[in-house]
This record gives structure tokens, sequence and C-alpha cells, in this order.
């Protein structure tokens, strides 16, 4: 009885590997704010996960990014959030959202250069096409454009509307957060073998 319970356990615990169904974590309440606009759009947004069922929040407002064209909100609202996929748009815009402070000099203006680097994840997403004919939002673009595989476990996707919630409408503006995975999807598997391989070595030493 003992040895089918883990061998339960670890069946449960891989499951969402073998479905390929991983890259989804979980729903959680977005709070978002942003900045005064530049030449009539928002560059800089902020965001607070205040809660969700799969243990993320932030501490307090950080630095996210926006990735679609919907129309924001200032109120808290449901997200879903996903894991962010190797060659795809957002990875590319992924690359930005971790690469874009390493870039200031000295003095800089943060803000500034937030604003340049959202310009360049807008170019990424087919949202807009603001970018100059030089300056940080084309140094950006054009550094990110070149990562094809790249693979963040820094950022999430956060969508709206969530899973198994209908909407009339296109929903609110989606955005990368940022994240710190609890527990990551490797540290499960690993588990889940180490069940696996005790249940195994148990089941050697009766026969």
């Amino acid at each position: 009885m003992k040895k089918l319970t883990l061998l339960l356990i670890a069946g449960l615990l891989l499951l969402p590997l073998w479905a390929n169904a991983n890259t989804y974590l979980g729903n959680g309440v977005l709070n978002v704010d942003w900045s005064g606009p530049t030449n009539y759009y928002f560059l800089d947004y902020d965001g607070t996960v205040k809660s969700s069922n799969f243990g993320y929040t932030t501490s307090g407002a950080v630095e996210i990014f926006c990735v679609s064209s919907q129309n924001a909100s200032d109120y808290d609202a449901n997200y879903s959030f996903y894991t962010i996929d190797a060659g795809t748009a957002l990875s590319k815009a992924a690359w930005i959202a971790d690469n874009w402070t390493t870039f200031a000099a000295a003095g800089t203006d943060m803000d500034i250069l937030k604003g340049e680097a959202q310009k360049a994840v807008w170019e990424i997403m087919g949202v807009a096409h603001l970018l100059g004919s030089d300056g940080m939002d084309v140094f950006f673009y054009n550094l990110a454009i070149q990562q094809e595989n790249y693979v963040t476990k820094n950022w999430i996707y956060a969508q709206n509307p969530v899973v198994g919630q209908t909407s009339a409408g296109l929903g609110l503006q989606d955005y990368l957060t940022p994240y710190s995975a609890v527990p990551e999807p490797a540290s499960l598997f690993l588990f889940g073998l180490g069940l696996l391989g005790l249940a195994g070595v148990g089941r050697r030493k009766k026969k």
C-alpha cells in the first residue's frame, strides 16, 4: 500500500509535464499603474501581483512591460499567468525585459530608458510602431530580434481574460511580469523521479 501511494504521488507530480500543459501556471490578481504619457503614449508601466492560486505575488509595485493593444485597467483585475516559450515574439520581448537595465550609463534617466525598452517591446509584438531612426529603442529592438531561442525564468506572461472566463470583448492589456518560480516544474520532475526510484528499490527488495 505504501509503494502504491508513492507511485500515485509521483504520477501526479509528473502529470503536468506528460500532458505538455506546464506553460499555464495559474490565475492571480494584478493591479497596473503607469507614468504620464510621452507623445501621447504611456511607456512606463508598474504592476503589483496581489495574490494568485500558485503562490506568486510581488513585493509592491514592480516594473512590467505591456505586450498588447487592449485598454489598460487601473483597478485590481484577474489574469492568467504563463511561462514563456522560446522562439516566440514574447521570448524576444522577455530578452529586453531581462537586459534593458544593463545598458544604463552613468546618469541615465531610467524612466526614459524604460520607455525606449517599451517601444522596442511593442515593435516586436506588433502593437505599435514608434521606433526612431536611431536611439536606444532601435538598439534594443535590433538585439532582441536576434534572440531566436531565448529562454527566461525571470518573466512570465499575464493575460486577460483568464482561463475559464468568457468575455464579449478583447479583455485588458497583457503584460510581462517579473517572476521567481515556486516551485520550478523541473524540481517537481526530479522529485517525482526520486519517488519512483524509491518505489522501485522497495519492490526489488521484496522479490
